[in-house]
């Protein structure tokens, strides 16, 4: 009952905040052809039990998915953007979901567990939130034509054919990867 109106009420703040006066859309904000939707917005603002309830968060909020949306945009079109490693700013970001979600599955709601306790759940049963990824990087030159782009597909497709038929992973992602540092580790 208690999430049920913290959804609803979530939802009249998006609502008062003046950011779906788009009409029946129910528009919170745009970035090029990409909307961000009054129950997106209360998706993310519910994920975050620590906002208060003020519509100068969700105009934040909003700030913030055009400003993230336009330098993925960006990013997209400049290959130069794509050799950025995001890792430090994303990581903190994962930690705190990672433990957000843990304290959701672990701690009722309502109960004082102190951070000793806290820590000690954790090492007894570790959340399962923790995967091991690989990758190999691939980039378009810079003003790619369409045929440079169906070049780099064709080779994406490629390489996940010869992984998936048992070709080492490793190898290739040293061979292949634009990801220096992700070259030189196989892709981990």
């Amino acid at each position: 009952m208690k999430s049920r109106l913290r959804w609803s009420g979530l939802t009249a703040l998006v609502l008062a905040a003046g950011c779906a006066d788009a009409g029946p859309s129910g528009l919170v904000a745009r970035a090029g052809e990409h909307t961000l939707t009054v129950q997106e917005a209360v998706d993310l603002l519910a994920a975050e039990e620590q906002l208060p309830a003020d519509p100068a968060v969700v105009r934040a909020l909003a700030d913030l998915w055009v400003d993230y949306t336009v330098v993925g945009l960006a990013a997209l079109e400049d290959t130069t953007l794509s050799n950025i490693d995001l890792t430090p700013l994303l990581e903190p970001a994962f930690e705190q979901e990672l433990v957000q979600r843990y304290r959701s599955e672990k701690v009722q709601v309502d109960t004082v567990v102190s951070d000793d306790e806290l820590r000690r759940l954790w090492d007894e049963a570790p959340p399962r939130g923790r995967v091991r990824a690989r990758h190999i990087l691939l980039t378009f030159p810079p003003q790619a034509t369409a045929a440079q782009r169906d070049s780099v597909f064709a080779l994406a497709r490629d390489l996940k054919r010869r992984a998936q038929g048992g070709e080492s992973f490793q190898a290739l992602a040293r061979r292949y990867s634009a990801d220096p540092g992700n070259a030189e580790q196989g892709g981990d």
